[in-house]
């Protein structure tokens, strides 16, 4: 057996540890590996990316949503089992999939050794993601912040977004679904998910499984400040939907007709709308018990 480890080399020195632990196990295990590093973007790990995957038995991620998201668009053809070691800032999907805080020798083991389940993975144009897709105010705080890391993401995401809240203004959203059509004259955000998390712990779209064969969404109405100041302090326990000018649904496909909302993939800026979104239903299969 020969495992495909995906690896995350920036701001490293959590996440050599854990290879350099993984690499240990596998060496027990008598199993052989490759590890590919990722790029900072998707475009320059797509170049380099030459690895036959029908040699590998499966693939280990190590990172967080940035990497899951890369190694998503690299695997599109790979029917082995694919396990996920969340070491990043967010680990939004690993937070859904596996829990967080159970320690790194769980996360290891599940990674090699788990059981593994279906999972949906969602498109948005030629893009795959894994989480979730935002269009409008988010996108372009992604845009805005995408440059940076930090190791106090909720912070950091949180005080942009406040920041943000005071100059962005919901523009009209226009979109055709399987289900029918959308219509918003002020939209300030629309995300369409395959997980509830984003945005390190927040749970924007709390309805949202990547097992149940949907996509989910969530759209918020501008209101003002107080209002969406109010609204905004409800989503990390996901209570926000209650609200008035919050309307959520699913859906297999959509067709985003709107142009010039700027957009992001897991966290990642992928430009502007327009945009066809669809889903995948249980193409890869990632351990996730064991």
């Amino acid at each position: 057996m020969k495992t495909l480890i995906i690896f995350n080399p920036i701001y490293a020195e959590k996440r050599a540890k854990v290879l350099v632990m993984l690499k240990q196990k596998l060496k027990q295990l008598g199993r052989e590996y490759v590890v590919f590093t990722t790029e900072p973007k998707l475009s320059e790990a797509k170049d380099k990316f030459s690895e036959r995957l029908e040699s590998f038995s499966d693939a280990i991620v190590i990172g967080g949503d940035g990497t899951l998201h890369q190694a998503v668009n690299l695997l599109t053809d790979f029917t082995g089992d694919i396990g996920y070691i969340p070491a990043g800032t967010g680990n939004d999907f690993g937070r859904y999939w596996l829990g967080l805080g159970k320690g790194l020798e769980f996360y290891i083991e599940t990674a090699v050794l788990g059981k593994s389940e279906s999972c949906d993975v969602g498109q948005v144009n030629d893009t795959k993601f894994i989480d979730s897709v935002g269009i409008g105010f988010d996108g372009a705080l992604i845009k805005r912040i995408q440059s940076s890391k930090s190791f106090f993401p909720v912070l950091t995401y949180a005080l942009s977004a406040i920041r943000m809240l005071f100059t962005y203004r919901g523009k009209p959203f226009s979109a055709t679904t399987d289900e029918g059509a959308i219509e918003q004259l002020r939209c300030l955000m629309f995300v369409v998910a395959n997980a509830p998390y984003y945005g390190a712990g927040m749970k924007v779209v709390p309805h949202a499984d990547a097992q149940d064969g949907f996509l989910s969404y969530t759209c918020v109405e501008d209101r003002s400040i107080v209002a969406k100041m109010r609204g905004f302090a409800q989503i990390f326990k996901g209570t926000h939907t209650s609200k008035r000018f919050v309307t959520t649904g699913q859906f297999k496909s959509i067709d985003v007709t709107t142009d010039n909302l700027p957009m992001h993939a897991d966290g990642e800026y992928i430009g502007e709308t327009p945009a066809h979104i669809s889903l995948a239903t249980a193409q890869l299969h990632i351990r996730k018990r064991l």
